[in-house]
C-alpha cells in the first residue's frame, strides 16, 4: 500500500477558492502502453538519481541552497532544507496568486522533472509552463496542477480556458477549441498514487502540440492541443503560490532537459526505452530523437523501434 491518499473530492463544483476560476520501474498493476490503464495495486515509479538524469541530458534548475536562477515576489519565497518554500499563514494570508520564474530560458519543447510536497486545507499550486509573464508576478499560460483536496492535482490548467484535461483524460483540442476526450483511467482511482503530506514526484514532458503529465511514475492526464489562441509552443517556466487559506508548497530536484525530436507520425510517449534513454512511442514504427539540456548542442543520438504490440494508427503529425 502507499504511504498516503487523498479524500475523495467532490466534483460538482470547486471551492470557493478555485484556482480556476480565474530496483523497479513502473511496477505493480498499473501499465501505460497502449493507453490501457490497469489501477488495482498500484505502485509508484522510483525517480531517477541525479547522475541518471545527467546521464540522459537533463540539467539542473536549482542549486539547493538559494534562488539564483529564479525571480519572484519579494519576501514570499525561500530556500529551507534544500527545498523552495513559499509558505501563508493567518499571519501573512496569500492574497493574490503570483508565482516564482525560473530565468534559464523559455522552454519549448522539454521534459521536466521535479518534486513537490504541498500542506494545508484547499492548498493550490501548480508547475507553470509555456506561459507569458505578466505584472506582479502572474503568467498566463498552461500549468500542470496541484492541490492537497484531490479535486486538480493530476490535472492540466490553462489561464482562459480553465481545465484543458482532468485526471484520466487523453484529449485532443482542434484549431476551433472543439475537444474530443478519451477517457483512460478513473479520476478518483488516480488519486492513490499521490501522497498527501509527503513528496511527490512530477514528469512532464511539452512536444509540438502534445503535453503529458505523470505524477509517481502514474500517467494522469495527456492533450494534444491545436486551438492556436491557445496553445502556446514556448514560455517560462515558473512556481505557484496560490491565493487562498493557509498553505505551504516546497519544490525540490527540478531538472530540465530540451527535446529535439523528428517523427514519422502522430503520438506521445508511453514509457521509457530502458536500453537506450530514447522514448518508446506507442503509434510509432521508429523515431530518431536527441536530447540536450537547455542552451547546449544535443547530448545524445537514439534510434529505437517500437513493437508491432504497441502500433496504433493515428492521424499525421500537424
Amino acid at each position: 500500500m502507499l504511504d498516503a491518499t487523498f479524500p475523495i473530492a467532490n466534483r460538482a463544483g470547486g471551492p470557493g477558492n478555485s484556482p480556476h476560476a480565474d530496483s523497479s520501474r513502473i511496477v505493480g498493476s498499473l501499465l501505460v502502453l497502449t493507453g490501457l490503464l490497469l489501477p488495482a495495486g498500484v505502485l509508484a515509479e522510483e525517480p531517477p538519481t541525479a547522475a541518471e538524469l545527467e546521464e540522459q541530458g537533463f540539467v539542473s534548475m536549482f542549486n539547493g541552497r538559494d534562488l539564483t536562477g529564479w525571480e519572484g515576489m519579494p519576501d514570499w519565497w525561500e530556500v529551507r532544507d534544500g527545498a523552495i518554500v513559499a509558505e501563508s499563514t493567518p499571519d501573512k494570508p496569500s492574497t493574490r496568486t503570483h508565482y516564482l520564474y525560473w530565468t534559464g530560458g523559455r522552454p519549448a519543447d522539454f521534459e521536466f522533472r521535479g518534486a513537490y510536497r504541498i500542506h494545508g486545507a484547499g492548498g493550490n499550486s501548480g508547475v507553470q509552463f509555456r506561459s507569458e509573464t505578466r505584472p506582479n508576478w502572474d503568467t498566463w499560460g498552461y500549468q500542470a496542477d496541484i492541490d492537497t483536496d484531490g479535486e486538480y492535482a493530476g490535472c492540466i490548467y490553462q489561464h482562459g480556458r480553465g481545465l484543458v484535461a482532468e485526471r484520466g483524460q487523453r484529449v485532443v483540442i482542434d484549431s476551433q477549441g472543439q475537444k474530443a476526450i478519451t477517457p483512460f483511467g478513473d479520476f478518483d482511482e488516480l488519486l492513490e498514487p499521490i501522497h498527501r503530506d509527503d513528496w511527490n514526484h512530477i514528469r512532464l514532458l511539452a512536444q509540438g502540440s502534445r503535453i503529458v503529465y505523470w505524477i509517481n511514475g502514474v500517467l494522469m492526464c495527456e492533450v494534444d492541443d491545436h486551438e492556436e489562441q491557445f496553445a502556446l509552443r514556448e514560455g517560462v517556466l515558473a512556481l505557484q503560490m496560490h491565493a487562498g487559506p493557509p498553505m505551504k508548497i516546497e519544490f525540490k530536484d527540478l531538472w530540465i532537459r530540451k527535446l529535439e525530436c523528428q517523427l514519422n507520425s502522430s503520438s506521445i510517449p508511453r514509457q521509457r526505452f530502458n536500453s537506450s534513454n530514447c522514448w518508446m512511442y506507442s503509434s510509432f514504427e521508429e523515431c530518431t530523437c536527441s536530447a540536450s539540456v537547455m542552451n547546449r548542442s544535443p547530448s545524445r543520438d537514439c534510434k529505437s523501434r517500437a513493437p508491432s504490440t504497441l502500433s496504433n494508427s493515428s492521424s499525421e503529425s500537424p
